[in-house]
C-alpha cells in the first residue's frame, strides 16, 4: 500500500476521533460517573467494566522495562497501568489524535511519553534497553496495512518483547448479502478497511517470528444488549455515514448485528518475539 493511500486514511482517523473523542468522553462519564477522577477509556466493555482489558496489560507488563501504547488515545490505560509498575518502568502512547495526545499527557504528567503520530512510522517507536510490552486496544483495527505494522514491530522488537492485541476481529467471512453490508458498513463507520481473521494475526505474525502464548475469546462477554438495541442497530445500520457520529453510530449498529451472528469475534492474544 503506498505511503500516500495510508496517510489519507490516517487523516480520516484522526478526524474521526478528533469530532468524537469529546463525545465518547461525556457517554463514558455518565455511565461511570468519574467525569474527574481519571481518563475515560475509549475502548468497550468486558463483563461491563473497562477494566478487564486494562488488568491484562498489567499480566502482559509483568518483568517488563518499557511499554508503548500503539494507540493510546487520552490515555487510560496507561494512567491505570502507571499505578502498579515501578517508576524504572518506562511509558510511552503514539495517538493520530493531537486532542487525545494532550489530554493523556494532562493525566500521565511526565510519567508517560506521549506523541502524535501514526504507529507505521518507526520514529514513533521508542527505544528501550530492556524487555517491552507493545499492546493495542481496538486502535490496530484502524490499521489500513496489517503486514506493514508487523514488519515493523518485528524490526523494532528484541529477544523475549512481548506483543498483546485486544480487539474486534473477523470470525469469518459474510455468509449473505446482509452481512455483507454489515461488513461495508463497520469498516467504513468505525475507519477499519482492513479488519483481519484471527487466523491472518496467527500466522502473519508466526512467519515474523513471534510465538503465539494466548489466545483468549472474549466475544461472549462484550455487552451487545437486547432486543431492543438489536432493533435500533437494524434501522441505525442504513444510516448514511455523512459525519463522524453517525459514521460512528452506523459502524456500532454493524457490529452489534454482525457478533449476534458469529461474524466477528472480540479477542486478546498475546505472543513473545
Amino acid at each position: 500500500m503506498s505511503r500516500s493511500t495510508i496517510r489519507d486514511h490516517e487523516d480520516s482517523v484522526r478526524r474521526y476521533y478528533e469530532a468524537n473523542t469529546g463525545s465518547f468522553n461525556a457517554w463514558e462519564s455518565r455511565w461511570s460517573g468519574l467525569p474527574t477522577r481519571q481518563p475515560l477509556a475509549i475502548h468497550r466493555r468486558i463483563d461491563c467494566t473497562v477494566d478487564t482489558a486494562h488488568q491484562r496489560i498489567r499480566e502482559a507488563a509483568e518483568g517488563c522495562l518499557a511499554v508503548f501504547d500503539l494507540g493510546c488515545g487520552t490515555g487510560a490505560a496507561l494512567w491505570s497501568l502507571q499505578k502498579t509498575v515501578g517508576a524504572e518502568v518506562e511509558l510511552f502512547g503514539v495517538t493520530l489524535s493531537p486532542s487525545q495526545a494532550v489530554e493523556a499527557s494532562t493525566w500521565l504528567g511526565h510519567r508517560a511519553q506521549i506523541v502524535t503520530g501514526s504507529y507505521l512510522q518507526a520514529q514513533v517507536w521508542p527505544a528501550s534497553s530492556g524487555r517491552t510490552l507493545y499492546y493495542a486496544i481496538e486502535s490496530l483495527a484502524h490499521n489500513p496495512d496489517p503486514e506493514l505494522f508487523r514488519s515493523l514491530l518485528t524490526q523494532q522488537a528484541r529477544p523475549g518483547d512481548r506483543f498483546l492485541l485486544i480487539d474486534d476481529l473477523l470470525a469469518r467471512e459474510p455468509a449473505d448479502t446482509t452481512e455483507e453490508r454489515w461488513l461495508a458498513a463497520f469498516r467504513d463507520g468505525w475507519k477499519v478497511p482492513a479488519l483481519e481473521k484471527c487466523e491472518g494475526w496467527k500466522s502473519g505474525l508466526g512467519n515474523h517470528g513471534w510465538t503465539l502464548v494466548a489466545d483468549e475469546d472474549w466475544s461472549e462477554r462484550v455487552g451487545q444488549g437486547g432486543v431492543l438495541r438489536r432493533w435500533g442497530s437494524t434501522l441505525a445500520v442504513g444510516l448514511p455515514p455523512t459525519t463522524p457520529m453517525l459514521a460512528n453510530l452506523v459502524g456500532g449498529a454493524a457490529l452489534v448485528l454482525g457478533y449476534r451472528r458469529g461474524l466477528f469475534t472480540y479477542r486478546a492474544l498475546q505472543w513473545e518475539f
